[in-house]
């Protein structure tokens, strides 16, 4: 895996992934990865552990993790509806 983080200048970039380089169709397949990961594994860290082990480099890396933290989040506050309307 490859260790440098580069970030290209916001203003040229039309979103957080081309701001890490990453192409449309190599999104497509992170979101799919972060799901998977996240569906497979019982906590944060082993998901992290999946997704580190399954990204080409540090950019697909932050990338991933940013989305994690956002994917993680949204599936809480899911559940929590879903609890609260079988009560």
């Amino acid at each position: 895996m490859k260790n440098e983080l580069r970030i290209v200048p916001a203003l040229t970039a039309a979103n957080f992934a081309q701001a890490l380089g990453i192409g449309t169709q190599r999104e497509e397949q992170l979101c799919d990865l972060i799901g998977k990961c996240y569906d497979d594994t019982d906590t944060y860290p082993l998901a992290i552990e999946c997704i580190s082990e399954n990204v080409n480099n540090i950019n697909e890396l932050a990338y991933a993790l940013f989305h994690l933290g956002a994917y993680a989040g949204s599936e809480q506050q899911r559940r929590m509806m879903m609890k609260r309307l079988e009560e």
